[in-house]
């Protein structure tokens, strides 16, 4: 995904009109990979700041600095070039700020963050909270099936979002621990129509300071009552299950 978006990126480039070419790009590029600081500083300039998206995009890929791509990840209002950069980005703290308070591709850092070896470096930081955050509630899926995993993370994520926002954390307090339990469940049907259909019960909870019981919710298969070449039925997820309740008896809405 990340090359077709690159090549999207220098096609458009090639059929806009602007005022910074490719080879200008490509120059600058080399001079700074050469310790040319001017040149470093002119492409971070471009882009960040050029008013074409599609330079942007093209100069974007081409950036190493950590700190000016999570700049723009968080920043650039164009879909395109905040996930060139989010791509780009080793940056465990960055990507942890990104997937809880960034406005695109929230999921695209989640990802990398729960797969190891999709970064180049771990930019170890024990001290941000977003970073031990997000440590947490991976781990919270370790014991979930490999091939559930990824869709049940990103179903149930936007909770851990809700919870740490400022606004709310300040009265439900930050997030302690996570749990989660997953159980393959089955259907058998009787009567005319007879099969065995798998599904799932899928349990996540979420223990904040200020409040004496855990968040938690649990999503079951809902099966329908006559189906056929059903091999799996995942359960209906709403992240909002987990803390609409809890929301209702806050006095500060």
């Amino acid at each position: 995904m990340k090359k077709r978006l690159i090549l999207f990126c220098v096609f458009l480039f090639f059929i806009s009109a602007c005022g910074v070419d490719e080879d200008e790009i490509n120059e600058l590029a080399e001079e700074c990979a050469a310790g040319d600081h001017d040149a470093c500083s002119e492409l971070a300039d471009i882009a960040r700041s050029d008013k074409d998206c599609k330079v942007r995009c093209v100069a974007g890929e081409k950036l190493t600095d950590q700190k000016i791509i999570a700049g723009i990840a968080m920043s650039d209002k164009d879909w395109g070039v905040s996930f060139v950069a989010v791509e780009k980005l080793t940056d465990e703290a960055a990507l942890a700020s990104i997937a809880l308070e960034g406005n695109f591709h929230n999921s695209a850092a989640l990802k990398k963050l729960a797969d190891p070896a999709a970064l180049a470096k771990v930019a170890v930081d024990d001290k941000n909270w977003r970073v031990r955050l997000i440590r947490k509630f991976i781990a919270a899926f370790d014991s979930v099936p490999t091939e559930h995993r990824e869709r049940l993370m990103l179903a149930v994520f936007p909770a851990i979002r809700t919870l740490s926002y400022p606004a709310v954390s300040s009265k439900v307090g930050d997030i302690v621990s996570i749990k989660t339990n997953w159980d393959g469940t089955s259907q058998y049907y009787t009567g005319v129509f007879i099969g065995h259909k798998p599904g799932e019960m899928f349990t996540f909870s979420i223990k904040v300071r200020k409040l004496t019981e855990p968040l938690s919710h649990t999503w079951g298969t809902n099966f329908p009552f006559k189906t056929s070449s059903l091999s799996f039925l995942p359960a209906d997820i709403n992240a909002s299950d987990l803390y609409q309740k809890a929301f209702d008896k806050l006095t500060d809405k």
